[in-house]
């Protein structure tokens, strides 16, 4: 397993150097607090890229925050799926982030 990748800003451009190879898990970041924890068993890059698409976003609390922009993420290679499914759990429970969590409103900035 590698260390966490350092923040970028999440827009499309920076996809770009993603690895369509590289599975794992990822944090995304608003105003320096996490608001969501994910993982991708296939391609980080397709996943990340599937959530700044917002007409078929299905977390619209996640599409509200992308939409306001100043997002950004960071990503951890992990090549294990148990270790993913672990990882993950673990990292939305540590943080408790806003973005996981069901019919949670759009907080006010």
């Amino acid at each position: 397993m590698s260390n966490w990748s350092e923040f970028k800003t999440y827009t499309d451009l920076s996809l770009i150097f993603i690895l369509n190879s590289i599975v794992g898990v990822y944090l995304i970041t608003s105003g320096g607090k996490v608001i969501y924890v994910g993982k991708a068993d296939y391609s980080l890059k397709n996943r990340l890229s599937d959530h700044l698409k917002f007409s078929t976003e299905s977390n619209k609390v996640l599409v509200n925050y992308l939409m306001a922009g100043g997002c950004r993420f960071s990503l951890l290679e992990v090549p294990q799926k148990i270790d993913r499914d672990r990882i993950e759990k673990e990292l939305i429970q540590l943080y408790s982030p806003v973005c996981n969590k069901q019919n949670n409103p759009f907080p006010v900035r």
